[in-house]
């Protein structure tokens, strides 16, 4: 059994309803009007789903290995790889979630199962589960807290008396809001999407300065809040041992994609795994944000002291916390798209890279698939 409870912190009274209107329903009212047979949890119908999943990515999987042997010219080998990314990479945000609904419990109703099956498919996809899973747990704890939420805090205004440094080009490039020149919002955007979930696994990029459980963020070093560090302060100490468990798998994976590039050639590994885990990256990214923008519009939440359970509701506009004002509804989907489209057109020129520089060893005497799956 894994417990990512926090002892230390104070909980949230259940059926808190913000201060500013106490008509609106709290937690326990939602959670009563929902049917019970809504809260069942199905293990066969979940592990349904992970076996549909698994089937469709290794059929895709399948498909790609052949491409990596198909003898044609690049105006129809790149639109292949581009749509096997893109779809490899739905089915790898599918298997994602599902791993994150084993972080939560909601898998099933045991907790080994949940354990064992989240581990096993966050680490196919490179993704440190326990690790996560304890991080995870605090940003649901402390959802929208300026200081303790564990990722996606946004910067604050400075204060007229406080003269704070200038922000360093990582926090400028984290906080895509604070870019005035359209080309920067663009880059940032890419970054995001492509690079933002890595870059929190490794440097715990956009967590609060009170978010680790030993330290301030300010007084640690980046790569010591690194959730592949079972000293990091991002854990503790009883969490440690299930951080190595996680790395464990992550060393696992990386050696199965070590002897694939070894058969397959590292441009076609690139090409089967890589660019569906950069589109699995944009995926969670979206997701992520999106999620905390529909609840951002309603509140955000900050506690006054830390041992006070009170939370004093506030209208969130980007002028409260970074000093500009909030984007239009026509903005915000030019900047989706325009993600989109610079994801879409980075797994293009990618793909398209791969293919040319890999035409040099297209006299190496790859198995045949079935021969190199087999074994």
């Amino acid at each position: 059994m894994i417990s990512t409870a926090i002892p230390s912190e104070p909980s949230m009274a259940p059926d808190m309803a913000p201060a500013a209107d106490p008509s609106i329903p709290g937690i326990k009212a939602l959670r009563e009007a929902i049917p019970a047979r809504c809260f069942e949890r199905s293990l066969l119908r979940s592990l349904s789903y992970v076996a549909r999943d698994l089937v469709a990515a290794g059929v895709l999987f399948y498909s790609a290995v052949c491409l990596t042997r198909l003898d044609a010219p690049w105006t129809i080998t790149v639109p292949l790889w581009v749509l096997y990314s893109f779809v490899q990479g739905l089915f790898f945000t599918g298997l994602w979630i599902l791993a994150h609904e084993c972080g939560h419990d909601s898998f099933s109703s045991h907790l080994s199962v949940n354990a064992a099956v989240g581990w096993a498919l966050h680490s196919v996809l490179l993704v440190p589960f326990f690790s996560w899973k304890f991080s995870h747990s605090r940003h649901h704890r402390y959802a929208n807290h300026m200081k303790k939420d564990t990722v996606f805090v946004p910067n604050r205004k400075p204060s007229a008396e406080s003269s704070p440094p200038a922000p360093t080009f990582m926090e400028r490039l984290v906080d895509h809001d604070a870019a005035d020149m359209p080309i920067v919002s663009l880059v940032t955007l890419v970054f995001h999407q492509l690079f933002g979930w890595p870059a929190y696994i490794l440097l715990n990029a956009g967590a609060g300065v009170e978010s680790m459980t030993k330290s301030r963020r300010g007084e640690t070093p980046k790569y010591k809040q690194s959730h592949l560090d079972p000293t990091s302060p991002v854990f503790t100490a009883a969490e440690g041992p299930y951080v190595l468990l996680s790395n464990a798998g992550l060393v696992s994976v990386l050696a199965v994609l070590y002897q694939v590039a070894q058969s397959l050639g590292y441009r076609n590994t690139f090409l089967m795994y890589g660019l569906p885990y950069l589109w699995m990256n944009h995926w969670i990214g979206t997701f992520y944000v999106r999620a905390r923008s529909q609840w951002q519009k309603l509140m955000f939440v900050q506690w006054p002291s830390p041992t006070s359970t009170t939370r004093t509701p506030m209208p969130l506009t980007t002028t409260n916390i970074t000093g500009h004002t909030k984007r239009a509804p026509c903005q915000r989907w030019i900047a989706n798209l325009a993600s989109l489209a610079a994801t879409f057109s980075m797994a293009s020129s990618s793909t398209m890279s791969c293919i040319t520089s890999s035409r040099k060893l297209s006299s190496v005497p790859y198995p045949p698939p079935h021969k190199w799956i087999s074994n």
